[in-house]
């Protein structure tokens, strides 16, 4: 599992909706980046996108969302 991450707020700037830039690295220096968008209605952040397009790696999704988990933010997805 990707041991290490960093959480990045972003607003403003044209984006339409408050978003959470996650990036995860695995043992390997593998990078994954997640992006998670504001759910103004669920009250939280959902997935929104992916950085590779090999697709989802699994581990580091798990890693990014226990990476939210342990934030201030809330995650509904």
């Amino acid at each position: 599992m990707p041991q290490n991450y960093d959480i990045t707020h972003m607003s403003g700037g044209g984006m339409e909706r408050e978003t959470l830039r996650v990036d995860t690295w695995d043992a390997d220096g593998d990078h994954w980046l997640y992006y998670f968008v504001k759910d103004e209605d669920r009250m939280g952040y959902e997935l929104a996108t992916v950085s590779r397009e090999e697709g989802i790696d699994e581990e580091g999704l798990d890693t990014a969302k226990e990476a939210v988990g342990r934030s201030d933010y809330v995650l509904v997805s």
